[in-house]
């Protein structure tokens, strides 16, 4: 990922004939680009919406079970397993399951499954990266509308100029 980095942020240079250290987040903004993390979100997003319409195949109709408003159980046609292996997990706050929002996280020892949609989408949706006014263009707008709101509203953080005091780039 970090490699992808790199090559968006001498593309926007490029692009914009800014010098080669030059911030990219002012130029983002300015192009109305998302950097490459944010892109990948917003597809996670997208995914999110196409699912909550029932556009995606049956194999992902139970991706994402999500508490009942009655009792806070978790739903989800799935057997229930009757054994199960002893949870591990780091001693981070950032790997520990998230369970008190919307959607509850699959659990996974396995570093690259925590890299998986299944993980990543609940824990963006947990650690409100997009806000709930966002979130219910979901049920209220088409697929490019939401993705318009969500993309603009992700620009709007970006910032607009540097705000590190004595930064040897902006002078």
């Amino acid at each position: 990922m970090s490699r992808l980095i790199t090559l968006n942020k001498k593309a926007i240079r490029s692009i914009t004939h800014s010098k080669y250290n030059a911030h990219t987040t002012p130029l983002l903004k300015q192009l109305k680009y998302l950097n490459i993390e944010d892109t990948h979100k917003l597809a996670c997003f997208k995914f999110y919406y196409k699912n909550k319409h029932h556009k995606t195949p049956q194999y992902f109709e139970d991706f994402f079970p999500t508490p009942t408003p009655v009792d806070n159980t978790i739903t989800s046609s799935r057997p229930r397993r009757h054994r199960t292996a002893p949870k591990r997990y780091d001693n981070t706050i950032n790997e520990l399951p998230y369970t008190q929002n919307n959607i509850r996280i699959e659990t996974s020892n396995k570093m690259y499954c925590r890299a998986c949609l299944r993980h990543i989408l609940p824990k963006l949706i947990n650690e409100n990266f997009l806000p709930d006014i966002v979130l219910t263009k979901i049920d209220t707008h088409s697929l490019k509308g939401f993705t318009n709101y969500a993309k603009q509203y992700i620009l709007g953080n970006y910032l607009s100029n540097c705000n590190i005091t004595n930064c040897y780039v902006c002078h």
